[in-house]
């Protein structure tokens, strides 16, 4: 549906983490959403609501969240990835609720894991279009994880003034064997993936791909039909004297 769908809609994402001291906080700002129904999206940051943050701080945030789109519209927010892991490991619930979202009339749906384990999602779906107009997904005591819920809505919206992604990707699509082919047979593999995650798609990206790349990138993503778990590693020679580099991968 994300990727059929023309739309255009401004939608408030919470995300309860800990600061570097330990300390939980709760993340909350707005974004907006659009997509053309042919492939193409844009994800635009717009505005902190909390914590308070300076000017600059507010706008070096959103600038590096507007980075990340292509991440967060694959993969925020509920998504079926892989329909036979999903029925594996995941039941729906109908408890027969509507809930009212950006103005659309939405059924309410629940979903969590066979084995009773883990969060539960909690969606509200648009039945005209199959989107996920609202989210929350819940730890197993029942505290918010994180949410996002759509405050305006619109189908078939103008986009004009939008620029939208969702061109080709720098990643190749590739097996394990040729992954081993590109990186001339230095291949890492995680020996102990999540339970119920198994390997469902391998990719490789070149180091002529990005100018900060030194060499070349190893993907390896796990799924269990809706979360995923990306192992991915740089394979590339340090010249002497020098350090390994660091990566802050950072937190949704």
């Amino acid at each position: 549906a994300p990727f059929v769908t023309h739309y255009r809609g401004d939608r408030l994402v919470t995300l309860q983490l800990q600061d570097s001291a330990g300390v939980p906080t709760t993340l909350e700002y707005l974004e907006e959403v659009a997509a053309d129904g042919n492939g193409a999206y844009t994800i635009q940051p717009l505005q902190v609501i909390a914590p308070g943050m300076t000017f600059a701080e507010e706008a070096d945030f959103l600038q590096r969240q507007a980075t990340r789109e292509g991440f967060f519209y694959r993969y925020r927010g509920f998504q079926i990835h892989d329909w036979a892991g999903f029925q594996q490991h995941y039941e729906v619930l109908d408890p027969g609720q509507n809930e009212l979202v950006a103005g659309v009339p939405c059924r309410v749906f629940e979903v969590r894991s066979r084995d009773g384990s883990g969060p539960r999602h909690r969606l509200s779906v648009d039945p005209q279009t199959s989107l996920v107009l609202s989210e929350e997904v819940l730890a197993e005591g029942g505290a918010l994880l994180r949410s996002f819920r759509f405050q305006t809505f619109q189908l078939g919206a103008d986009l004009s003034d939008l620029t939208l992604d969702g061109g080709s990707s720098s990643w190749t699509t590739t097996d394990l064997p040729g992954l081993e082919q590109a990186l001339q047979g230095d291949l890492l593999q995680p020996t102990a993936p999540p339970a119920g995650h198994e390997l469902v798609s391998v990719a490789w990206r070149p180091a002529t791909a990005a100018p900060s790349v030194q060499g070349t990138w190893a993907q390896l993503v796990f799924g269990d039909g809706v979360e995923s778990v990306f192992f991915l590693y740089e394979d590339s020679t340090i010249p002497s004297g020098s350090s390994p580099a660091t990566y802050n991968a950072g937190l949704e």
